[in-house]
């Protein structure tokens, strides 16, 4: 595992040698017409090379959503980092320095402002989603209880909250558009495809 820690020595981007989770998520929303494959450390014996892209730890994965613009987390200010790799219970660190770049005429608070923007975004977006996935979660729940209890009280009121939450989710992502090359298949109704336009320009925002 590789951690890099900003200058506080808080833990904003952490890279594992083998699938987890989000990697498994990301696999699982993977458009068969946009394939990528997932990279990891090596850990050969003897020296090995892996390079950090200075973005912080990617957006929040979950099932059935597709973001077009990828789960790329936010770019790093210039500023002074710590990378720590463990391996086999062993664990070494060392320093190093992002400078800013010399074609770039903001001035260092209007940098940290920057990086301090994007953050937010991006904890807003994680918030979105995770929300998102519970609100689903809670939909099964809602489901099954229906289906296993015959209450007329019971169904009135689980038939309202379902109707709520597919009004939510619809106003936060996009359950009609079907294809990357335009609206095409807007109306073909695939279940939970892309966030819309909001999430959009979160994303926008953050780069």
């Amino acid at each position: 595992r590789i951690e890099i820690l900003n200058s506080s020595g808080a833990i904003v981007r952490t890279m594992h040698g083998a699938e987890t989770d989000q990697d498994r998520c990301k696999i699982g929303n993977m458009d068969p017409r946009r394939p990528f494959e997932l990279t990891y450390p090596k850990k050969d014996k003897g020296l090995n090379k892996w390079g950090w892209n200075m973005a912080a730890d990617e957006v929040k994965c979950i099932d059935d959503i597709m973001l077009q613009a990828g789960y790329g987390g936010p770019s790093m200010a210039p500023g002074k980092y710590t990378a720590r790799i463990t391996a086999g219970g062993a664990s070494d660190s060392t320093e190093f320095t992002i400078v800013k770049d010399p074609r770039s005429f903001a001035t260092d608070a209007q940098i940290r402002e920057w990086a301090a923007t994007l953050q937010r975004v991006k904890g807003t977006l994680d918030d979105v989603l995770v929300s998102l996935d519970t609100a689903r979660k809670a939909r099964t729940q809602i489901e099954a209880l229906m289906a296993a209890h015959d209450d007329a009280d019971l169904h009135e009121l689980g038939e309202a909250a379902l109707e709520d939450i597919g009004a939510w989710e619809a106003l936060i992502t996009q359950l009609k558009f079907e294809t990357y090359e335009g609206r095409l298949g807007h109306d073909a109704g695939r279940p939970a495809a892309l966030p819309d336009g909001r999430n959009r320009r979160l994303r926008r925002a953050r780069d």
